[in-house]
C-alpha cells in the first residue's frame, strides 16, 4: 500500500500547482469546495515553493512505511497524508484513493511491520493479530458485492453491452488506438458480451468464492485479469495498483514464511542428537540409559 501511495504522491507532484490553486476545481471531474478540513495543504503558506516542500516532507512517512521502519506509526502518518490530499482537493479523489485511505488505516491498527521490514530485523518470528487483514478482506469483498448489485440493477450489464460502451467512451481511455478497433469489430461483440457477464457474475460471487481455497484462487485470478485490463486501457488513477495490492491479504500466509523465521524456529528446536554424538559429550547418558542395569 505504501508503494501505491508513493506512486500517487509522485503523480500529484507533477500537477501540484494546478491542484492546489483556488480556481482549480472547475477543471476537475467533480466540483467540490476546496480546502475543507484540517490538513497541512490548507495552511495559508501552502502554495508555490512551500507547497512543494510540504509535499516532499509528506513523502517521508510513505517511504518509512515501505521500508517497514516504525511501521505502525508510519502507517498512521501515511493515512493522515492521503486524508490530507483528499481534504485539500476532494474533487480529485477516485475510488482508488478511497481504498488506499481504508487500507492504510487498517494497517495502522495492527503490527504491519512484523515481517519483511526493518522493524523485524533480528527478531524471532511471532504471530500477529489478523484484524487488519480481515478488515481489508471484508472491505474488498463488500466493494465487489455492492458494485455487482449496482451493476445488476442497470440494463447495460444485463444485456451484455456495458463493456462495449465503457470502452467506447474515450474520456478516460489510456490507449484509444487500442480500444477503437476492439469496439468497432463486429466479430468481437460476442466476446465483449461474454466478458461483461463474467465480470458481473464474478463481482456478485466474490464474497462466496473467497470463502473456499479453490474458489479464492479463481476469484483472485479473474480479478488480476480484470484489473490489469482496466489499468492498461483506462486511466483510473491508483485504483488498479491499490486493488491488486489488497489481494495480498487473501493469500495463504503459510507459503510466505520468511527464511529467517524458519531458521529461528529451527534454532529453538534443534534436531535430536544421535547416540554416537551423545557418547562424545561428557556427562551425557547413553541412548539406552532408560533401561534397567543388568
Amino acid at each position: 500500500m505504501a508503494f501505491a501511495a508513493i506512486l500517487l504522491h509522485l503523480a500529484w507532484w507533477t500537477d501540484l500547482d494546478l491542484l492546489l490553486a483556488h480556481d482549480a476545481m472547475p477543471r476537475l471531474v467533480v466540483d467540490l469546495p476546496v480546502g475543507r478540513g484540517l490538513t497541512v495543504f490548507a495552511l495559508p503558506f501552502a502554495s508555490g515553493r512551500w507547497a512543494h516542500l510540504l509535499h516532499a516532507a509528506t513523502l517521508l512517512p510513505l517511504v518509512g512505511l515501505l521500508l517497514g521502519w516504525r511501521s505502525r506509526w508510519m502507517a498512521l502518518l501515511s493515512w493522515l497524508v492521503v486524508v490530507g490530499w483528499y481534504q485539500r482537493v476532494p474533487g480529485a479523489s477516485t475510488g482508488g484513493d478511497r481504498l488506499l485511505r481504508f487500507a492504510l488505516f487498517y494497517l495502522a491498527l495492527g503490527r504491519c511491520g512484523a515481517v519483511w521490514s526493518l522493524d523485524a530485523r533480528d527478531k524471532p518470528a511471532s504471530t500477529v493479530p489478523a484484524l487488519p487483514l480481515r478488515l481489508i478482506q471484508v472491505q474488498w469483498a463488500a466493494m465487489y458485492l455492492l458494485s455487482g448489485i449496482d451493476k445488476a440493477a442497470g440494463s447495460r450489464w444485463i444485456d451484455g453491452t456495458a463493456l462495449h460502451y465503457a470502452m467506447s467512451n474515450l474520456t478516460f481511455a489510456r490507449l484509444p488506438e487500442l480500444l477503437t478497433p476492439i469496439t468497432s469489430s463486429a466479430a468481437l461483440v460476442p466476446v465483449l458480451k461474454a466478458a461483461t457477464w463474467v465480470v458481473l457474475a464474478w463481482e456478485l460471487a466474490f464474497p462466496l468464492l473467497i470463502s473456499h481455497r479453490g474458489g479464492r484462487r479463481i476469484a483472485l485470478l479473474i480479478g488480476i485479469v480484470v484489473h490489469l485490463g482496466i489499468g492498461v486501457t483506462m486511466s483510473v488513477g491508483p485504483f488498479t495498483a491499490v486493488t491488486l495490492l489488497g489481494y495480498l491479504a487473501f493469500l495463504d500466509g503459510g507459503g510466505l514464511r520468511l527464511r529467517r523465521g524458519r531458521q529461528s524456529r529451527d534454532s529453538c528446536n534443534p534436531p535430536p542428537k544421535s547416540a554416537h554424538e551423545n557418547a562424545d559429550i561428557p556427562g551425557t547418558p547413553p541412548a539406552t540409559s532408560n533401561q534397567e542395569p543388568p
